[in-house]
């Protein structure tokens, strides 16, 4: 029996038929994002492609989850900061006081 390694506090509220959910290992993931990366040039539509490819890409090293991330928009996107610029989310953890 595999114990499950997500806390209580992140695990669904309903299973439905998916049992246990174990996510990919870091080689995993760095694999599928290599892949993606490479197939990029024979996509059929490359500027949608890389857009998609760079905003999971931001997904996966911010943590962000899926609902916060949604409701970015371009104005919450802020280039001029730092390196590698910095994006603003409200969501769950703002509780309404503003950006996180």
């Amino acid at each position: 029996m595999v114990e499950s390694p997500v806390d209580p506090f992140s695990r669904p509220q309903r299973r439905g038929d998916f049992g246990l959910w174990i996510p990919p290992s870091a080689a995993a993931l760095r694999e599928f994002f290599k892949r993606w990366r490479q197939n990029l040039a024979a996509a059929l539509k490359y500027l949608v492609a890389c857009r998609d490819y760079v905003m999971t890409k931001i997904a996966y090293i911010s943590g962000v989850r899926a609902a916060e991330l949604c409701g970015v928009l371009l104005s919450d996107v802020h280039w001029e900061a730092g390196q590698w610029g910095r994006f603003t989310v409200n969501g769950k953890g703002a509780r309404g006081s503003g950006p996180r």
